[in-house]
């Protein structure tokens, strides 16, 4: 399984980048084809099709890929399958239950909501009502069973290290999405019609799954041999709803919140949520595909309590996270304001500012690992502490919010809410850090992170003093059309900053010997593209 990991990382990365490019496309396609009451009709909709779909979750996906790896890796393919049935079956009983209860008990609590004047019942009325539950609400149930069953079924292919299967197959069904959509709504189906065809396409996904999933799920188990034991899945389950609860909606639903508590602007709480969306999807823009396939790399390296493989597994992680993320990130740092111009047109010019900021938060937590902790202490069976750890970063949210965000000036309003989120998720980070580096007793890879950050000082300074301000609002003739000269000038920095950067790493070779011995292992193709950076004389040595 190991082996297969560069590549899996390759192919769910890809798509990754194909699912944010369909995601946009779809929702421009909706958009336009649906006009504004259509499309928040829908966005209300798909709302609380994202709330259910959460609710019912219960974080199997991520218990699939610690145990998945560990079970194959450990006790067979038998074995696999037999855990494998267990997750799908606990799986399809979430989305039962929630379906059911948000099928017919939606009409119920819009009922209740409309003949009691309880505090906000009017506002949830409303919602409700704006949903027009009568005409989508059968479709959406459909939805968010075949939605969820997807997302099962591709997190067990991921833990797997099939991720080629997840590319073709995601990418192919968000293609039909778009055109499904698109002809949808051109036939007059309304919004009733775009989610029939969501959710008729999330079946046909779970259909093919199924089918290629269909000879492991086959194998049954002879007598004498165990079965994982599938009370630890259901624990770590728990533990992992509950953490990507926090670390994934209320950080920053905390911080809006305390914006609406003392009275800040909706346009603030835009640039707020802009600025944040922004720096997050910089952050994520080359890691995407590495969550999934880091934390089973990390689980397969583990099988037999084999502490040194998973120190070994950490680490390496631990250095894609920096590698691949932090220059993206101080890119953006240097571009921030031209970004933003660019994508949100010259009337969020403020929002520049702000990216940059929580960037800065961004680039500390990556270097520190980003994401890499909790998956270890997941590997390691310490689901609680990783949510602890949560728990305190949203603490820490809460008490930054209520200090920074009634102050006025530079630091109050979004920007403080963008310093409370983004020191909580560092705070968090750093905990999940010291805990890991105690449980392994491996050192974390602070040289490698130093390095880099050498490397990147030279094109961060030229991204930084770049002339771009009177190219704002400039366009350029190239051939028989013309560009925002602002486009141009984003391609032509990061050019150089990529120039610079190779020649920066040249000189400072972050690379470790032992880095080289795992590709060699790996994929010795990649031995010759990446000698040159290696630190040290003897590039086969290796310290595992």
């Amino acid at each position: 399984m190991l082996r297969r990991a560069p590549m899996a990382y390759l192919w769910n990365q890809l798509g990754a980048l194909w699912l944010f490019a369909a995601a946009f496309l779809l929702a421009l396609v909706e958009a336009r084809t649906l006009r504004e009451v259509g499309y928040g009709v829908l966005t209300v909709a798909l709302t609380v099709y994202n709330t259910a779909s959460y609710a019912a979750a219960f974080g199997l996906e991520d218990a699939a890929t610690i145990f998945v790896p560990r079970a194959f890796t450990r006790d067979g393919r038998a074995a696999t399958a037999t855990l494998i049935r267990r997750l799908l079956i606990a799986r399809a009983v979430c989305l039962l239950v929630i379906c059911m209860a948000f099928y017919w008990g939606t009409p119920a609590l819009a009922r209740l909501l409309t003949a009691h004047s309880w505090p906000g019942a009017g506002f949830l009325a409303k919602t409700l009502h704006d949903m027009q539950f009568e005409t989508v609400g059968l479709p959406l149930a459909i939805y968010v069973a075949g939605a969820g069953l997807v997302s099962m079924l591709a997190s067990i292919f991921t833990a797997l290290l099939r991720t080629r299967l997840t590319l073709v197959v995601n990418g192919l069904a968000q293609v039909v999405n778009v055109a499904g959509v698109l002809l949808a709504s051109r036939l007059g189906y309304g919004v009733e019609g775009v989610i029939w065809v969501l959710a008729v396409v999330a079946w046909l996904a779970t259909a093919v799954y199924l089918l290629r999933l269909l000879p492991l799920l086959r194998r049954w188990e002879q007598e004498g041999q165990t079965a994982t034991s599938f009370g630890p899945v259901l624990q770590m389950g728990g533990a992992a709803w509950l953490t990507n609860l926090i670390s994934g909606a209320l950080l920053k639903q905390s911080a809006v919140s305390l914006m609406q508590y003392f009275a800040i602007s909706v346009a603030a709480i835009g640039y707020f949520n802009l600025a944040f969306q922004s720096a997050h999807a910089a952050a994520f823009l080359l890691i995407a595909g590495l969550g999934g396939v880091g934390m089973a790399a990390m689980s397969a390296a583990y099988a037999g309590t084999d502490a040194a493989g998973l120190g070994f597994a950490w680490r390496t992680v631990s250095k894609l996270q920096i590698l691949l993320a932090v220059p993206v990130l101080a890119f953006c740092l240097g571009q921030a304001n031209t970004l933003v111009v660019l994508l949100y047109t010259p009337s969020f010019a403020v929002v520049g500012p702000l990216m940059g900021l929580f960037l800065l938060f961004n680039i500390a937590q990556r270097l520190a690992g980003g994401g890499a902790h909790q998956a270890a202490l997941y590997v390691l069976g310490r689901q609680g502490l990783a949510l602890a750890t949560q728990w305190a970063g949203l603490v820490m949210t809460l008490a930054l919010g209520v200090l920074l965000i009634p102050r006025g000036g530079a630091l109050g309003g979004p920007a403080g809410a963008l310093i409370a989120v983004g020191a909580g998720q560092l705070g968090a980070e750093l905990l999940q850090l010291a805990l890991v580096w105690r449980f392994l007793r491996r050192t974390y890879p602070i040289r490698f992170g130093l390095r880099i950050c050498l490397a990147l000082t030279p094109p961060v300074v030229l991204a930084t003093l770049w002339p771009s301000a009177w190219l704002l609002h400039q366009r350029l003739p190239i051939g028989f059309i013309s560009l925002p000269a602002s486009l141009v000038n984003v391609t032509v920095s990061g050019l150089a900053f990529t120039l610079l950067l190779f020649v920066g790493l040249l000189v400072t070779r972050p690379v470790e010997p032992e880095d080289m011995a795992l590709v060699e292992r790996l994929n010795p193709r990649l031995r010759l593209l990446l000698a040159p950076f290696v630190s040290g004389r003897k590039h086969g040595a290796s310290h595992h």
